[in-house]
């Protein structure tokens, strides 16, 4: 008698894991020490946390963030300020101009989103500096043109909407950045009432993300990594120098 065979189909991408890398930008690393923050808090307890991220020279915030994204050296990856003349291209790179932050010219290396398209994992960026460009050609399945008006509970809601999309459609690996708690950092000092403020309601944001995470069926699959591009100091305007008053 032959054997008899029994195929079982079996959904292999439904038991992929999943990545959703956050940044805030410009939170320092002691923030949680200095604010409340029980998300943070239980992330670290539940999970892994880096004593410290070095960030590259210099420290801001498009040098940084693409360094996150490719692995390279801002000297290596070509976004070396956020505001830089070059001689290249014969043109200026400004943060603010978005014809040239959507010009792939300026990009080099290889994003992560761009090596995980290769090997046919669908990605998504939330305001990832560099994904607004075609690099090498390329670009996240889903990606958007920055607008720092945006909620920021609308850029978590999206990231839910993107992770609940079918199995075929679904990103692997999501990009989500937050422009704060840089901004109020640069305003107020890193401490302050009005930064430990700002800290606290991203917490909350993270709490949100978290909880509708934890709500989706494949939830435990999702790695979610919090991180920052630099951190903040304070200084003096005595101790101020102004470089292109003297260069």
């Amino acid at each position: 008698m032959a054997p008899v065979i029994i195929a079982c189909e079996r959904d292999v991408a439904t038991h992929e894991n999943y990545v959703v890398l956050v940044s805030f930008d410009g939170c320092r690393w002691d923030y949680p020490d200095l604010y409340d923050t029980p998300q943070l808090d239980a992330m670290a307890a539940e999970g892994v946390k880096a004593e410290r991220v070095i960030s590259s020279f210099p420290t801001k915030t498009f040098p940084n963030h693409y360094a996150i994204a490719t692995g390279l050296y801002p000297d290596h990856h070509g976004i070396i300020n956020n505001t830089f003349y070059a001689p290249d291209l014969d043109r200026l790179y400004r943060i603010g101009n978005r014809e040239m932050v959507r010009n792939g010219d300026f990009y080099e290396g290889e994003p992560i989103w761009n090596t995980a398209e290769k090997q046919g994992v669908t990605t998504a960026s939330f305001f990832w500096v560099g994904s607004e460009a075609p690099v090498q050609g390329m670009q996240p399945t889903y990606w958007k043109i920055y607008d720092g008006s945006i909620p920021f509970s609308d850029r978590v809601d999206t990231v839910i909407h993107w992770l609940k999309s079918p199995i075929e459609r679904r990103p692997r690996l999501v990009m989500l950045y937050f422009q704060q708690p840089d901004g109020i950092g640069h305003d107020y000092g890193p401490a302050h009432p009005e930064t430990g403020k700002v800290v606290g309601e991203l917490d909350a944001l993270l709490g949100r993300l978290r909880n509708k995470i934890n709500k989706l069926p494949y939830g435990d699959r999702v790695n979610l990594v919090v991180t920052s591009d630099h951190g903040m100091g304070v200084t003096s305007p005595n101790r101020y120098v102004n470089v292109y008053d003297i260069v």
